[in-house]
């Protein structure tokens, strides 16, 4: 819901905040979806920035209240993505970064065994209410 309204105010205004971001990312065909650099730009650190943007914008804060979590899984989607796909011994995963906080680009981040673990969290709750429709996850 959060994704397609970042996207049609985009269209609307002309803004560029998920530079990437078109009609395939939120109505793909059936073989769009199973594209993956698709979903890597749609579950990025740029969609994830431009909701908590819209939502602290005073125009259009009224369309993206309550997409906190929506920008919260959208960065952990994107950097437990981050952490598999390393390129290069910088960004593999190492005795120095796996438990420990890590200095990058200024600012401290969460260990990336943390963040592996968070994602696993959000998996488990998700196939407990698929298993239990009725019951409501408490987070």
């Amino acid at each position: 819901m959060f994704y397609q309204r970042v996207f049609e105010h985009q269209r609307l205004l002309g803004l560029k905040l998920v530079p990437k971001l078109k009609l395939a990312h939120i109505w793909p065909s059936t073989w769009q979806r199973m594209t993956v650099s698709l979903a890597t730009q749609l579950y990025s650190k740029h969609m994830a920035m431009a909701l908590k943007f819209l939502r602290e914008d005073k125009k259009a804060a009224h369309l993206f209240n309550g997409s906190e979590a929506t920008e919260k899984l959208t960065k952990l989607i994107n950097d437990t993505f981050d952490i598999m796909n390393g390129r290069h011994k910088g960004e593999s995963i190492n005795g120095n970064n796996w438990n420990n906080l890590v200095e990058m680009e200024g600012k401290v981040t969460k260990g990336k065994k943390s963040v592996l673990e968070d994602m696993l969290k959000i998996i488990e709750l998700t196939e407990e209410c698929h298993r239990n429709p009725g019951k409501r996850p408490i987070m």
